[in-house]
């Protein structure tokens, strides 16, 4: 199975933000968020109980503290994720100009290759850990942090050939679908 497609700055980043939506650092921020707002409700609720404080004292001192860490958090989540994105496409633009630009893959029984203009990789499939499929991307996952991204609107090989083809590959296990 042979085809070529153009990489361009719109596939980079839907990589990234795939990748940001369902990485381990999603959850572990979750986390510090609920944290940082129990930590406040713990408070108000053991002062309350133990310093017999009014309750009126209590929500005027810790309700400020705890409406910024949730409108900090979702203007995090909605905004300032999505332009770190963006800023770094263009760091990677400057720096590593080569990275974009006409791409193709030669899919065999034993490896695959993937030639660009900075040159050909010939890898065995147990070199992928993992791949995500969504409606409109493959990623091949090569470590944690890389992988290879293929378009499905780019590319003239059709998207059930290729799954069926990657999945004959790779282990259910490490093998997965999202629908975004």
């Amino acid at each position: 199975m042979k085809f070529t497609f153009d990489f361009d700055i719109n596939d980079w980043i839907a990589f990234q933000q795939h990748h940001q939506r369902h990485s381990k650092i999603r959850i572990i921020y979750i986390c510090v968020i609920l944290f940082l707002i129990a930590m406040p409700l713990y408070s108000i609720i053991k002062d309350y109980i133990e310093l017999s404080y009014s309750l009126d004292t209590i929500i005027i001192h810790y309700l400020p503290s705890i409406i910024f860490v949730f409108i900090l958090s979702i203007f995090y989540a909605l905004y300032v994720s999505k332009l770190r994105i963006q800023w770094s496409a263009k760091g990677i633009l400057k720096k590593n100009p080569h990275v974009l630009g006409e791409e193709t893959m030669i899919f065999d029984e034993d490896f695959f290759i993937i030639q660009s203009t900075n040159g050909e990789s010939k890898r065995k499939w147990d070199s992928i850990q993992k791949v995500d499929e969504t409606p409109d991307y493959f990623f091949l996952y090569l470590s944690t942090y890389m992988a290879n991204v293929i378009p499905k609107k780019k590319i003239d090989v059709s998207s059930e050939d290729l799954r069926d083809f990657l999945k004959k590959h790779i282990p259910a296990e490490n093998y997965k679908f999202y629908k975004k």
